[in-house]
């Protein structure tokens, strides 16, 4: 919980580590960057609605200033002040310069791919600390959010609306209610069922992505990584984080609760993390190196 407070992992226990590099979510153990952009969507949510809502105080705010300019600024400064709780480590400057690069454009008015967001990050990262590159967190993150857009890019899948209601029409002649609820039954089932089958083909990019750089920082390869982090990830980022920033703000003693909170749900995901990484073969091990083969390589 301190760690995905204010970055501080001195008091996570070795048993710990291994845990999580055996099912591959070490990378939820601090601040990371999936941390600094949930909090930075959260602040801009926030910003934006209560700017849209000062007519309830007689102000006539957005009528100066519109509305997503201030929930797109209000984002990129909290996304600063999370990356500062965690000291500005690789994966938090990433992500805060992505957020940063996001804004600008917005608040110009351009249009920027995602591919340059990125390669701006990384610019800015290696002009800030060019020795970051000797580090297993700036290849790991740079190179997993790489594979997610990879992942996710390509031509969009457009739904033809008008198509399927053609087609329920045809089936069932006029809609009448048991149609229609069956109907949004079966889209409803579709869309989750996209979901689940784009979630799992950005996993698989990860994993296939990460595989290299994992054998040679730690010469092992999480087989179970994928399915660990599909629990694991929205986990953190939807209950456990918001506690953690829930007991940061709230006053005392309301922060106990939250942070206990936070403690409780982390409590579960290593439970079912343990269960995940019981059977032997759920961690691949690869023999390193050894001195010669080092320096023949050298």
């Amino acid at each position: 919980v301190v760690a995905l407070a204010i970055g501080a992992q001195d008091e996570v226990s070795a048993a710990d580590w291994q845990l999580m590099r055996a099912t591959g979510t070490s990378h939820l153990v601090a601040i990371s960057g999936l941390h600094i952009g949930f909090a930075a969507g959260l602040a801009a949510w926030l910003c934006g609605a209560w700017w849209r809502r000062s007519g309830l105080i007689g102000r006539n705010w957005p009528l100066h200033v519109p509305a997503q300019f201030v929930a797109v600024t209000g984002g990129a400064i909290f996304a600063a002040l999370h990356a500062a709780l965690a000291g500005f480590n690789v994966p938090a400057q990433r992500a805060l310069w992505m957020a940063g690069v996001v804004a600008l454009a917005y608040l110009s008015g351009r249009n920027v791919p995602r591919s340059a967001v990125l390669a701006s990050a990384l610019g800015l990262v290696l002009l800030i600390d060019p020795w970051a590159v000797v580090s297993a967190g700036f290849w790991l993150s740079f190179c997993a959010v790489a594979a997610i857009l990879f992942a996710t890019s390509g031509r969009p899948r457009v739904q033809n609306h008008e198509q399927r209601t053609h087609e329920t029409d045809e089936q069932g002649g006029a809609p009448g209610q048991l149609s229609r609820l069956r109907a949004a039954a079966v889209n409803r089932i579709r869309a989750f069922g996209e979901r689940l089958h784009g979630a799992a083909h950005v996993q698989f990019a990860v994993t296939v992505a990460l595989a290299p750089l994992t054998i040679y920082w730690f010469a092992q390869i999480p087989l179970v990584g994928p399915l660990a982090n599909s629990f694991a990830i929205p986990w953190v980022s939807l209950l456990v984080t918001p506690s953690v920033l829930a007991g940061v703000v709230l006053p005392a003693p309301l922060d106990a609760y939250a942070f206990r909170t936070a403690h409780a749900l982390l409590d579960v995901m290593v439970g079912r993390l343990q269960w995940l990484s019981g059977p032997r073969w759920a961690l691949w091990w690869l023999p390193q190196p050894d001195g010669w083969a080092l320096a023949a390589a050298a």
